[in-house]
């Protein structure tokens, strides 16, 4: 592939444009959204519970570790950003709490739009994952 003048423009062109969305787009904060007592319809056990949750974070990309009984410590990390929460449950309910975050606009109870996105998928893929392991055994 011969790169020509127009070739150089253009990617010259793309690259301002993705430099410049990512500069307007930093803007978009938001509350930080937090999840607060979800309830789990869950026949399982805690240590289930745990599992379920485990497995849908790693799902979301996610990495998880044990920070002590029944919390878990998520990190999700996209490029140069980066947020932390922790994931509290028992058999009934679970909670997500910000913890800390990297690039992504973080302060005054506001965060980069980013984040409650992850959020809002992580739940969404916890309670998921919860519904699924109440399916009887051979059942998908």
């Amino acid at each position: 592939m011969r790169i020509t003048p127009s070739l150089l423009a253009t990617v010259h062109l793309l690259c301002t444009l993705v430099t410049l969305g990512c500069v307007f787009l930093s803007g978009n904060r938001a509350p930080v959204y937090n999840v607060v007592d979800a309830p789990l319809d869950s026949p399982g056990s805690l240590e289930q519970v745990g599992e379920q949750i485990r497995l849908a974070a790693r799902f979301q990309n996610w990495e998880v570790e044990e920070f002590r009984p029944n919390v878990l410590l998520a990190t999700k990390r996209y490029s140069t950003h980066a947020a932390t929460a922790s994931i509290s449950y028992d058999e009934d309910s679970f909670s997500i709490e910000l913890r800390g975050s990297d690039h992504l606009k973080e302060g005054d109870g506001r965060i980069h739009k980013l984040y409650n996105q992850w959020v809002h998928s992580l739940e969404a893929a916890i309670l998921g994952e919860v519904r699924a392991g109440e399916r009887p055994a051979g059942v998908d």
